[in-house]
């Protein structure tokens, strides 16, 4: 990853690196001396914001690229969402939340299919704001 990053730079390319918003992957010896010689930016985005099933915030690093539209929170109201999983103790729980998405972890879809497994894809909306603004093609918007 540092090495295309540097490459990026080097050839002064546009460049995006996005990661979970949970991610101490910024907080790294090679991306502090990054941060130390150039600005890097910073926005961070609900993937909901673009479609997706669930929230999932994610941080989006940058350099080079307009990503203004990235940055808003979450606008979905909430209801009440049913939600099934297992306790630690391995015996069944079946529960009602008022939330606007579903619960990531331990919770199911009406289809029995995890919904971890639909917070791993990507928004096309997403990506296509991003492909937009590192092409230099314009300004990426939500859509």
């Amino acid at each position: 990853m540092v090495i295309c990053i540097m490459l990026a730079i080097v050839f002064e390319q546009h460049w995006v690196l996005e990661q979970p918003s949970s991610s101490v992957m910024a907080a790294t010896p090679w991306f502090l001396h990054l941060r130390g010689i150039m600005v890097v930016f910073e926005s961070t985005t609900w993937m909901s914001e673009f479609g997706a099933d669930t929230a999932k915030p994610t941080r989006v690093l940058y350099w080079g690229a307009e990503l203004a539209c990235l940055g808003a929170k979450c606008t979905h109201p909430p209801s009440w969402l049913w939600c099934e999983y297992f306790n630690a103790s391995g015996h069944p729980v079946k529960q009602q939340l008022w939330r606007a998405h579903p619960q990531l972890v331990k919770s199911r879809d009406a289809k029995g299919c995890w919904l971890s497994k639909a917070a791993a894809a990507y928004p096309a909306a997403l990506n296509q704001a991003i492909a937009v603004a590192v092409a230099g093609t314009g300004v990426c918007q939500k859509q």
